[in-house]
């Protein structure tokens, strides 16, 4: 059951407004990686500021946002592919929700920042702008898993969901008159970000197994 961090339930318009603030955060965030910010009319940036502060409108037509640009749509499906599930998977485990959300977004912020480094190092070296669409696909993402962990100073190991996130940092291709730069995933190139939440012993299964469809 999805709940609050004083134990009370949390109904589904409050768990979908939730998924559409950080969704609205994440685009925020990529968007302003490069120059595609300025692909959206000033009223677009209005609706998407105000899910990302408020989740969904009364109406929910405030989520239309995402239907009118072509960036918004593809970092809303990006959320789907990448977030969404953790979210659920958390809510799910009985983990507050007030507990999941700094989570998710502590995570966010760490991927765009990565994400902001490869873009400016990639213009920094060859001039060009790489494509958003390039760049969140140049991360690699390993499948998520419950892990045990201790924390700093502890001798109990507790179940903690991890999902980890590897990115390339932007290095010199063949060396020769072209000085062709590439985005090479190799030992000593990857940068990695990690997502530990801990979860209840009596969930580890039910969450393997959900994490299993993925």
């Amino acid at each position: 059951m999805r709940t609050h961090v004083d134990g009370s339930a949390v109904d589904q318009r409050e768990y979908l407004s939730a998924q559409a603030k950080l969704m609205a955060r994440f685009s925020v965030g990529m968007l302003n990686t490069g120059p595609e910010q300025h692909g959206l009319s000033g009223e677009q940036w209005k609706s998407l500021d105000e899910i990302s502060h408020k989740g969904l409108g009364v109406d929910r037509k405030t989520i239309s946002v995402y239907e009118s640009s072509e960036y918004l749509s593809y970092l809303s499906s990006q959320w789907v592919l990448r977030y969404a599930h953790i979210f659920g998977h958390l809510s799910a485990a009985d983990v507050p929700i007030e507990v999941i959300e700094p989570e998710v977004e502590s995570f966010q912020h760490a991927v765009t920042e990565n994400i902001g480094n490869i873009r400016h190092l990639w213009n920094e070296r060859t001039g060009q702008c790489l494509a958003l669409q390039s760049s969140w696909e140049q991360a690699v993402r390993l499948k998520p898993e419950v892990v045990d962990y201790k924390d700093p100073g502890s001798d109990v190991s507790e179940p903690y969901y991890k999902a980890v996130t590897l990115f390339p940092h932007v290095v010199s291709g063949d060396d020769d008159a072209r000085m062709q730069h590439n985005l090479l995933l190799a030992n000593g190139s990857v940068h990695p970000e990690v997502f530990m939440v801990p979860i209840r012993e009596q969930f580890r299964k039910a969450v393997q197994k959900d994490i299993d469809r993925y």
